[in-house]
């Protein structure tokens, strides 16, 4: 701290030193840390401190240099405080005043967590904090000039930052770098991934687990990804009376997933607690011609429509493909599921059997029709449904499936596994929870619970029974 103030004390008015601390600083990340960043931490008696990186730290800074320099993507996997989003965010901040053209882009699930201004606890924030605090012969930085939300730009540089949340990772153009923080818990990381990784050619994945049934839990088990990790262990203010502490202050679930970097225990209020990612979705499942195909759907008027494809056959169901879409017009619905036909040679016609919610009887609000007898009409497609819409029967007869082992989905349908996996009922304080969330997992499980409950519903099925291959009605 004293060898700090020292220097910047004499370089305040020394171009000379001004000018060999700058060419120190071009190369060496190391040096910059040292003497030139500072970190902010709310709970400290000194909330302003130098950025003083531990052993772990500087692991982790060198991973993400070293990815950079080699054009490869890196993992980061991590319990909880680690300090990961002060490190990458340091080395974004070295970047942009060391490297013209630099841009770097970086998403987590939500805007706000990526930036709100005045909001310490949002990386972009964090950024404007660590680019303020360097003396102005190194660069004046005005947050006025030259941020605004989501965005901070140095134009005598050319170098930016830009931050996006949620489904909007990986919109904003080209980047030099890209950092997902918190990915494991981006919902519909797999759609996010596709756009990510068109984005930059170094992609930098962090976050504790959350279960395996996303892209990052994917990435780790997976693929042959550079990967770092960074367990609470390797903290040297982290020891075992801190590890008994947290227990106490946490649940199970939280400990697995914020401390001890646990994929198998982190998910809390899983809907389908059998599901086992590496069990039930571990390879390429294939349209077998030899048995006939289901198509089983949810509507959505003002959701989306998740259409999922299926074979019933040998004891189990296989669901073989799946598509979700935003189109509430319904002939463009069945364009789509004659495209997805068309791969296996098949027509509209050649579906041996179409489910569908129960509410689809109802009026479509535009044309007055139901989405039932519009289907009839045109297609001659008559939807099964279950009555009554009990959502207790239709878990259920997923679950017995399920834990029969007789539910194997295609790897390759890497958003419908996402949704399996982070499936979940809401956090009630009192009571059972009954009913699942309504969030953007909903469509795909629903289309399914219509095909099991009403061809296993509850009020014949036995977990020991043997499925017999449906004739073709």
């Amino acid at each position: 701290m004293k060898k700090r103030l020292q220097l910047l004390s004499m370089a305040q008015n020394d171009e000379v030193l001004q000018r060999k601390l700058k060419l120190l600083i071009n190369n060496d990340w190391k040096y910059f840390f040292e003497y030139f960043l500072f970190t902010y931490d709310p709970r400290a008696t000194v909330k302003i401190m130098p950025f003083r990186p531990w052993e772990f730290q500087l692991e982790l800074i060198a991973a993400i240099d070293r990815a950079y320099n080699l054009k490869r993507p890196l993992l980061v996997e991590k319990s909880r405080d680690m300090g990961f989003s002060w490190c990458f965010l340091g080395w974004i901040t070295w970047k942009m005043i060391t490297e013209r053209n630099f841009s770097a882009g970086i998403g987590s699930r939500k805007a706000g967590l990526v930036d709100t201004i005045g909001d310490m606890d949002s990386l972009v924030e964090k950024v404007r904090f660590l680019l303020a605090k360097l003396p102005n012969w190194l660069y004046s930085f005005n947050r006025n000039i030259h941020s605004k939300s989501l965005q901070i730009n140095l134009p005598e540089l050319n170098t930016s930052v830009s931050g996006e949340g949620g489904d909007n990772i990986g919109r904003g153009g080209r980047k030099s770098i890209y950092f997902i923080d918190e990915f494991a818990h981006v919902p519909r990381s797999s759609i996010v991934q596709e756009a990510v990784s068109q984005t930059s050619d170094v992609l930098i994945y962090g976050s504790t687990p959350n279960g395996k049934g996303n892209e990052f839990a994917r990435l780790r088990w997976q693929t042959e990804i550079d990967r770092i990790t960074l367990h609470w262990q390797k903290h040297p203010n982290k020891n075992q009376e801190w590890y008994n502490k947290m227990k106490g202050l946490l649940t199970a679930e939280q400990i697995a997933q914020e401390i001890d970097i646990s994929y198998s225990k982190s998910t809390k209020g899983r809907v389908h607690q059998w599901f086992d990612v590496e069990k039930h979705a571990n390879k390429e499942i294939e349209y077998n011609r030899n048995h006939p195909l289901f198509v089983t759907m949810d509507f959505g008027i003002g959701d989306p429509t998740s259409v999922i494809f299926l074979q019933d056959y040998g004891n189990i169901v296989y669901i073989i493909g799946h598509f979700e879409t935003q189109d509430t017009i319904f002939p463009k619905i069945m364009n789509k599921i004659a495209e997805q036909l068309s791969k296996w040679k098949l027509t509209i016609g050649d579906v041996s059997g179409w489910y569908g919610d129960p509410d689809g009887r109802n009026r479509e609000r535009i044309s007055g029709d139901s989405i039932a007898s519009w289907v009839w009409d045109r297609y001659k497609i008559r939807l099964r449904f279950k009555l009554p819409n009990v959502i207790k029967n239709r878990l259920q007869s997923v679950r017995l499936l399920g834990e029969g082992d007789r539910i194997i989905i295609s790897k390759s349908l890497t958003f419908f596994v996402d949704t399996m996996d982070n499936y979940k009922f809401p956090e009630k304080e009192h009571g059972e929870n009954d009913k699942p969330l309504h969030d953007w997992c909903s469509h795909s499980q629903s289309a399914l619970e219509y095909y099991c409950v009403y061809e296993h519903g509850m009020d014949e099925f036995k977990q020991s029974q043997i499925i017999q291959t449906m004739r073709i009605r």
